[in-house]
């Protein structure tokens, strides 16, 4: 989930989240880091992760490891609360949509039928389609 997130959202998103520092803004101005991750997805994972209430936004923009961490928390919260959204069994391209929509539109903005920008969803379609690619020549279950 962390690659397809970085794929989507990174300004170099074949290169390792890591590479992308925290502190990188994206065009649209609400998104930082590798994994557009936002302030107000950081203020939910406050509310939520009594952990984090003591760290602020700018110290997460300054460290790698928690905004992976609080990026992290975030997926995690989202994914527990698509449950019912997502079919058992699943498979990783049916858990990596609906994450990937929920990352972009919101829990709420999700839940409430809002559709992700054409774009995004075909950028999400380039990234399964390069995975499935990857999988065939390392055969990888």
């Amino acid at each position: 989930l962390r690659l397809g997130l970085n794929y989507l959202e990174s300004p170099k998103p074949l290169q390792p989240p890591e590479t992308i520092p925290p502190a990188y803004k994206h065009p649209d101005g609400q998104g930082f880091g590798a994994y557009g991750f936002s302030p107000a997805a950081y203020a939910d994972i406050q509310q939520r992760y009594p952990y984090f209430r003591t760290w602020t936004w700018e110290e997460v923009l300054h460290s790698p490891k928690l905004y992976d961490l609080a990026s992290q928390a975030f997926a995690d919260w989202l994914l527990k609360n698509l449950q019912e959204d997502i079919s058992a069994p699943a498979t990783r391209e049916a858990v990596f949509d609906k994450l990937h929509q929920a990352w972009n539109l919101g829990l709420s903005g999700f839940k409430k039928g809002r559709v992700v920008a054409s774009s995004r969803l075909d950028r999400a379609e380039e990234f399964k389609a390069f995975q499935n690619s990857l999988r065939h020549l390392v055969k990888v279950p």
